[in-house]
């Protein structure tokens, strides 16, 4: 695999030699939200549920660059010395209009379908993405469009009080700005109505 940085310090780029998939490699705390959610999204049966949209992390690409041990084929790797998990999915495009023109009203709300359907699917799982905006929806420019960054995404057990307290985000709700908003699946519902 050959690899590229990109803009932030915990974001590669790279291609696949095996078949030439361009990938993001993402480090991440090893125990992280970001990761307890992406591994939630992409173990089975959830992965392969209709309305799950996230870029699913690989089961069959590995990138470890300091395992003592042979690692096993995993979707997420973790390097325990450095409390390190690095997260490998397909690079997928931010640009949701191609380059060819303008995009026709039927592209738009396929996306946004996606993008609220997989809101609701999360939701039905008790996870808040917190961070839904236009920034985090990217195109493979087959018709398929996920949703991207978990990072202040939280999973809540069954029976845990959906509250929030402290919120920072791409958009932010009129009432988290004063301190009101405590339910996390509202924030969500706020930021689909923004897009």
């Amino acid at each position: 695999m050959t690899f590229m940085h990109a803009q932030r310090d915990n974001l590669f780029r790279g291609t696949c030699i095996r078949n030439g998939t361009k990938v993001v490699i993402k480090a991440v705390h090893c125990r992280s939200r970001e990761l307890e959610v992406i591994r939630f999204l992409s173990t089975s049966p959830i992965r392969e549920h209709q309305m799950n949209h996230c870029i699913r992390a690989f089961k069959d690409l590995v990138f470890v660059p300091r395992l003592t041990q042979p690692a096993a084929v995993l979707d997420l790797v973790v390097v325990p010395d450095d409390d390190l998990a690095f997260i490998v999915m397909e690079e997928w495009s931010s640009q949701l209009i191609a380059d060819g023109g303008p995009c026709c009203l039927g592209l738009f709300l396929g996306a946004l379908r996606q993008c609220i359907e997989h809101a609701v699917f999360m939701h039905m799982h008790r996870i808040a993405h917190l961070d839904i905006s236009l920034r985090n929806l990217v195109t493979d420019y087959n018709g398929r469009y996920a949703c991207i960054d978990y990072e202040l995404s939280r999973r809540l057990e069954l029976g845990q009080r959906a509250s929030i307290v402290g919120f920072r985000a791409t958009e932010v709700p009129p009432e988290c700005e004063n301190g009101e908003c405590r339910d996390p699946f509202k924030v969500d519902v706020w930021a689909l109505a923004v897009l």
